[in-house]
C-alpha cells in the first residue's frame, strides 16, 4: 500500500524501506507474548524516552495514545512503577517497554509491552516480571500471576489465614489454558498468607523470596510446582498441606453450598469485539 503506516511492537525492529518492516522474537516468547500494532502514521501521539535502570542501563519506552496529556501522565506513572518494581525484584528485565494508553478500563500485559488504562497501569507492569518475565506454562499455573500482582494492588497485605477455606485454582484440565477467574482474590489472599508465615519464622517475606524466585528462573516457563518447590528450598518448611488445601481444592466444599461469585476483575475485563476495534 502507498498509505504510510507506523508499527508497535515488542521485537528487536528494523524497517527495511518503505511499509517493509523486520521484527525478530526471542526464542523464550511464548503464544501470549507477542504485541504488534500496525496503525496509519498520523493515528496517535507518540512520546519517546529512556528510562534509566538501576542496572545503568538506559530502556527505551515509547508511550502512545490519543492523547499528549495522556502520554505524559502515563509516563509520570511509568517511571513511578518501575522504580518501585526495581527495588522489589531487580532491574527491568526486558530490552524495552511499549506502553498503549487505551480508552477501555483494564488492561493487557505482553513481554515489555502493555496495552492498559491509567488505572491499570501498575498491574500490567508488575507483570513485566511475574506473567512475562517468567511465563506460566499452561492454565494450571496463572494463578501464580495474577496472585501476586493483585498483592501488590491491594498494598502487600499479610493474611494469618487465605480468606477462603479451599479451592482448586491449579489442578485442573492438563489442557487448560486459561487463567483461574478466581486467581485475583484467593491467589491474591493466598500469597499475603504466604508473605505471613516467612514472617513468622525470621525470613524478610515473599518480596525477598520472589526476587531469587524470579532472578533463578527469569525468561523461562514455570509450573505451580517450580514455585512451590523453591518456596520450600527458600524457607526450608513444608507447603505440601497448604497448597493443597487452598490452591489445589483437595477439601471440598461437603455442605452443598453454591460456590462465591467472583468479582470481574478491574484490571483484565472480558472485552466485546467492538471495544478492541475499537482502540485498533
Amino acid at each position: 500500500t502507498s498509505k504510510a503506516y507506523i508499527f508497535f511492537a515488542n521485537g528487536a525492529t528494523k524497517e527495511l524501506g518503505p511499509n517493509y518492516i523486520q521484527i525478530k522474537y526471542p526464542a523464550h516468547y511464548t503464544a501470549s507474548s507477542v504485541f504488534f500494532h500496525l496503525v496509519p502514521k498520523r493515528k496517535f501521539w507518540r512520546l519517546h524516552y529512556t528510562f534509566n535502570s538501576v542496572s545503568g542501563r538506559k530502556v527505551p519506552v515509547t508511550i502512545y495514545s490519543n492523547y499528549r496529556y495522556r502520554n505524559w501522565r502515563m509516563k509520570r506513572k511509568t517511571n513511578k512503577v518501575l522504580r518501585e518494581l526495581e527495588n522489589d525484584y531487580g532491574p527491568y528485565p526486558h530490552p524495552k517497554l511499549v506502553v498503549y494508553g487505551t480508552k477501555l478500563r483494564g488492561g493487557m500485559e505482553y513481554v515489555g509491552a502493555t496495552a492498559t488504562s491509567y488505572i491499570s497501569l501498575g498491574h500490567e507492569l508488575q507483570h513485566m516480571y511475574f506473567a512475562k518475565g517468567l511465563m506460566p506454562a499452561d492454565g494450571n499455573a496463572g494463578w501464580m500471576d495474577e496472585g501476586i500482582a493483585s498483592w501488590r494492588d491491594k498494598g502487600h497485605q499479610q493474611h494469618v489465614r487465605p480468606d477462603y477455606f479451599s479451592v482448586n485454582l491449579a489442578k485442573h484440565n492438563v489442557y487448560t489454558r486459561k487463567t483461574d477467574k478466581r486467581s485475583y482474590e484467593k491467589g491474591r489472599s493466598f500469597i499475603a498468607y504466604l508473605d505471613y508465615q516467612l514472617k513468622q519464622v525470621g525470613l524478610p517475606g515473599m518480596k525477598d523470596f520472589l526476587r531469587g524466585y524470579f532472578y533463578k528462573r527469569k525468561f523461562t516457563s514455570v509450573t505451580t510446582d517450580d514455585f512451590k518447590s523453591d518456596l520450600e528450598d527458600y524457607s526450608n518448611m513444608d507447603f505440601s498441606d497448604d497448597f493443597n488445601q487452598y490452591i489445589y481444592g483437595g477439601y471440598p466444599d461437603t455442605k452443598g453450598r453454591a460456590p462465591a461469585v467472583e468479582p470481574v476483575n478491574p484490571h483484565h475485563p472480558g472485552y466485546t469485539d467492538a471495544e478492541i476495534n475499537s482502540i485498533l
